[in-house]
Parts: C-alpha cells; structure tokens; sequence
C-alpha cells in the first residue's frame, strides 16, 4: 500500500505523517494502481510529549529519571515495577504538571528495589481517566543478589514472627526495616548472619493486616522482599 496527504502525490510506503494539518484527508492505494481510496482524519494531542526514562542504580537505591517536553491535562504518573518484565505491579504515583509548554524534570528514588533484575514502566494518565504506557526500562543487581539475598520469606500467620531465610557470602552484622505501604518505617533492627544461609526471625505482632516490605542491608548491598500480614 502507498499513502498520501494529497491525491497527486507524494506517495510514500510509511503510514506516518510528521507536521500535518489538525484535520484532513489521507489517501490509500495499491501499489502501482489508480485505484485509491480516501480516509478522514483528526490528530490527536498526545497529554504527554515524553523526552526520555530512565533508571540507575545509586547505591542501595534505583534512581528513576524522566522529563517531559509539553503536558496536555496531564493528571501524573503511575509507576510500575516487575521482576519479570511481565508481571507489573504499581509501586508510587507521581503528580504531573496538568498543562505545561516548558520542559520538567521528575524523579523517583525506589529504596526498597528487588534484588536482580528491575524492570521499570510509567503509565501517563490524564484528567479524563485516559492513559498511555512509556517504554520499559530496567535495571540489574544480580552481582549484588549473589553476595546477600532473600531465598524465602514466610508471610506470618499465627505466631506473629516473620520468618526470612538468607544466602550470604561474608559473615556479619545487617539492618533491617519493614515498611508499611504508605512507605513509612514500622519495625527497624540489626543482627547478624554467618556464611551460608541463615534462617532470621522478627516479631510482628504490632503490625496491623496489610501489605509490608521487607528491607536488609550489609555491606553496602540492599535486597528486599514483600509480605503479606492478614490474620
């Protein structure tokens, strides 16, 4: 197939027009035919022109960067993470500017960040409910992941104690925080692991039924895991 702003010409194989009235005609044909057929068009402001997305690992955190050129009703951003680049799973919103013509910058700081790989999304909603997806990005901890993590972590379920099971390469002493899912610390600690896997307990039985994440750091390494208290 060929395509055409105007029925004379100039034809052209791609179906994408850059600068082009706000409405119009687009004109099909076969190739090599006079046989052509014509299509009413409208564009479309996109709410977001986005510029890029990016993310970087900053120590124990992965920094998310993303600026946006132009904002047309631009409600914010809801930010996705998977582990698989499949299943995501929203983890913050960001408030857009709703109408801007000069660039902006944002960012977001994920401090609870899986171990291995991060894959990162950005859904762009706008006023109206309506919402476009930006590439994925992602982001590797693996080396990381083999120095300190999580093999397994039970979810309590009568004896109010969080049961979490290490691999760990070094002998030493780690913090840990548990997050609520408004991102505020509920327990914090320390203790120590030996090389090998270490099986860790914490009571959580002034934890109210919700979703919480799990937080360690030794040496520099950050892993973290979600769990579920619904007794």
């Amino acid at each position: 197939m060929e395509y055409a702003l105007d029925p004379n010409g100039p034809w052209q194989a791609s179906n994408v027009f850059n600068n082009v009235p706000p409405s119009g005609l687009v004109y099909v044909r076969t190739v090599g035919t006079e046989c052509m057929v014509a299509f009413p068009y409208e564009t479309v402001a996109l709410a977001v022109e986005l510029a890029h997305f990016e993310a970087t690992i900053v120590g124990t955190t992965n920094l998310l960067e993303w600026k946006t050129l132009t904002e047309n009703d631009n409600e914010g951003f809801s930010i996705y993470r998977a582990a698989d680049g499949v299943n995501f799973e929203k983890i913050e919103w960001v408030a857009g500017a709703l109408n801007s013509t000069t660039p902006q910058a944002y960012q977001y700081r994920d401090v609870a960040p899986l171990f291995g790989k991060n894959y990162y999304q950005l859904s762009i909603e706008d006023v109206n409910g309506s919402s476009t997806f930006s590439d994925v990005v992602v982001v590797s901890r693996v080396e990381e992941a083999d120095r300190f993590g999580v093999l397994a972590l039970q979810n309590p379920v009568a004896n109010d104690m969080l049961q979490v099971t290490f691999s760990n390469t070094t002998a030493g002493t780690f913090n840990y925080m548990i997050y609520d899912a408004s991102g505020r610390i509920a327990i914090q600690g320390k203790d120590t692991v030996l090389e090998g896997i270490n099986n860790f307990t914490v009571d959580v039985s002034t934890l109210s039924p919700s979703i919480y994440i799990f937080v360690a750091t030794k040496d520099g390494i950050h892993i973290s895991e979600k769990f579920m208290i619904n007794y």
